[in-house]
C-alpha cells in the first residue's frame, strides 16, 4: 500500500527521513501518475500484515498513526514529542507487526481528507523503540521486444523452488503447450494459465474477448488466494494493453500483496505504474531474432 503526497509539500524521500528520525522505519517509492523525480517520488510504501495476534490494540493504532500523521503535516513542532511517543509503545511489544489505519487531519480552512492504509510494523527490542515498516519481498519486472522475459520468470521459479519456496504463476493468455510447465508443476509450482480458444485476442470476436477476461480474472483472484513466497504474473502487461483483466485486481495483486512476497511480471510493452513500482526493471531488447529469417518457433526453445 503507498501514502500518495502528490498534493502534498512533503515528498516521499522527506517522509521516510522523517519517520526514521522518530524511530519509524519506511521507503519511499513512486506512485502511479508519479509528478516527481524517482530520487525523491511522491509517495511511502506501506507493507500489509497480522495485527491482532502480536499483541497491539486499537489505542495503540491510534497512537502509531496519529505519529505518521503528525511527521507529514506537523513534523518541524513535533518532532521531539512524535519521537517520545513511539519510544513509549515498545516495551509491553518486544516483537509485533502492526496494522495501522491512518488519517489525514484536516487543513486550517477544515478540509478532512482520509488517508487509509494498513501499516507493518515491526518493533525491535534491541533497539528500543525503533520501529520498521519494510517490505522484504520486491518487484521484478522483465519488459520489453526481446526474446526471454518468460525465461527469465521461469528460471527464477526453479531458483525459488531449489530454496524450498512457494511459487505461484500465472499466465495471461497463454494456453498452447511450453515444455516448462509440466516439470515446474511435477515440482510443486501452482500454475494458471489458458483463455478461451487458441486465437490471439485481435482474432477474437466480443463473446470471445469477454470468456477470456473473465477467465483471467478467476485465474487472478485464484493465484492471490494461494499461499506464495514468489508469484509470477507473465504477460501481465499484455493483459493490461489489450484490457484482458480486471484492471484495478491486477494492480491490487502487485501493489497490495503481502509484504514478503516476491512478485514477477512481464511485460512487452510495461505501463508506467508498473515501471514506478519495480524493485528490478530489465528491459529485453531485440536485436536479432531468428524468426527474421523466417525460422519458427522450435520445441523446447521457444516454448
Amino acid at each position: 500500500m503507498l501514502i500518495d503526497l502528490r498534493d502534498e509539500e512533503c515528498t516521499g524521500k522527506e517522509l521516510e527521513a522523517r519517520l526514521d528520525s522518530v524511530h519509524i522505519t519506511a521507503n519511499k517509492n513512486t506512485v502511479p501518475g508519479e509528478t516527481r523525480s524517482p530520487f525523491v517520488t511522491s509517495g511511502v510504501r506501506l507493507g500489509t500484515p497480522a495485527v491482532t495476534t502480536r499483541g497491539m490494540g486499537v489505542a495503540e493504532m491510534k497512537v502509531i498513526a496519529d505519529c505518521i500523521a503528525d511527521c507529514i503535516w506537523h513534523y518541524d513542532e513535533k518532532k521531539d514529542e512524535i519521537s517520545d511517543r513511539v519510544l513509549k509503545l515498545t516495551p509491553g511489544f518486544p516483537s509485533v507487526s502492526v496494522t495501522i489505519a491512518l488519517f489525514e487531519r484536516g487543513s486550517a480552512f477544515g478540509c478532512f481528507l482520509f488517508l487509509f492504509c494498513w501499516v507493518c510494523v515491526t518493533i525491535n527490542a534491541k533497539t528500543k523503540g525503533e520501529m520498521t515498516m519494510k517490505r522484504t519481498g520486491l518487484l521484478h519486472l522483465y519488459y520489453g521486444d526481446g526474446k526471454g522475459k518468460t525465461t527469465a520468470a521461469m528460471g527464477l521459479a526453479l531458483r525459488a523452488m531449489g530454496s524450498g519456496k512457494r511459487v505461484v504463476i500465472l499466465q495471461f493468455l497463454k494456453g498452447g503447450k511450453s515444455g516448462e510447465v509440466p516439470l515446474l508443476e511435477q515440482l510443486g509450482a501452482k500454475v494458471y494459465r489458458g483463455k478461451a480458444g487458441q486465437k490471439f485476442v485481435f482474432q477474437m470476436n466480443e463473446a470471445e474477448k469477454e470468456a477470456t477476461r473473465q477467465l483471467q480474472n478467476a485465474n487472478l483472484t485464484a493465484a492471490m488466494a494461494d499461499p506464495a513466497d514468489l508469484l509470477i504474473l507473465d504477460e501481465a502487461g499484455s493483459a493490461w494493453e489489450l484490457d484482458m483483466v480486471d484492471k484495478a485486481l491486477l494492480q491490487k495483486a502487485v501493489l497490495e500483496r503481502p509484504a514478503e512476497q516476491e512478485c514477477v511480471l512481464t511485460a512487452h510493452a510495461a505501463p508506467q505504474w508498473m515501471l514506478d513500482a519495480a524493485d528490478y526493471a530489465t528491459e529485453m531488447k531485440c536485436h536479432r531474432h531468428p524468426y527474421q529469417r523466417g525460422i519458427s518457433a522450435r520445441k523446447g526453445i521457444e516454448y
